[in-house]
């Protein structure tokens, strides 16, 4: 019974996951640093060099995401789900249900580590922003999270062209970061 309990609370976190549009959502601020408490555009968790994704479902199993997973879509974004039960389980889900099993969700989540483009130079946190640029992160850093991998983007200008792209342009960098590159 205590399975099913949490299994239940489990699926309704992604439907209450769902944010935004396809676009990813852009955070500043402590966000920027601690990067996992701003609302991820997706649930996967990590992605490989060859783009194989592995999702955190809202019941708290890891599976790679393939072209037949189940989604649930909420204003333009797709969250992965790991079976049609959980899928629907998650939309009969009270908003009571939702919240515990969003803050579940999200302790799991956020104890996860995931690829980024920072890295150390001299002693402070440096990243390298999708143009190029190379520069110090600080809190005020905009971010986006998005397939398993955060990245840190140098400005606005930046981070509004990222926010831009379509998914599928998004994730040429993204691989490029989950490979370590």
């Amino acid at each position: 019974m205590r399975r099913i309990s949490i299994v239940i609370f489990g699926v309704v976190a992604l439907y209450g996951l769902c944010i935004g549009s396809d676009k990813p959502a852009v955070a500043t601020g402590e966000t920027a640093v601690k990067s996992h408490q701003h609302m991820p555009l997706n649930n996967v968790v990590k992605m490989d060099a060859e783009g194989k994704r592995t999702a955190l479902c809202c019941c708290g199993y890891e599976f790679t995401v393939t072209p037949t997973a189940p989604t649930m879509d909420h204003e333009g974004t797709s969250f992965y789900m790991c079976g049609e039960g959980c899928k629907e389980m998650a939309m009969k889900a009270t908003p009571e249900e939702n919240a515990k099993t969003m803050a579940a969700w999200h302790e799991k989540y956020d104890a996860l580590s995931m690829a980024d483009n920072t890295h150390m130079k001299d002693g402070a946190r440096m990243a390298t922003c999708v143009c190029g640029a190379e520069f110090a992160v600080t809190e005020n850093t905009p971010i986006v999270t998005e397939n398993g991998v955060t990245m840190y983007l140098c400005g606005e200008g930046c981070a509004e062209h990222f926010s831009a792209m379509s998914a599928d342009e998004r994730l040429t960098p993204e691989k490029k970061v989950a490979a370590g590159m």
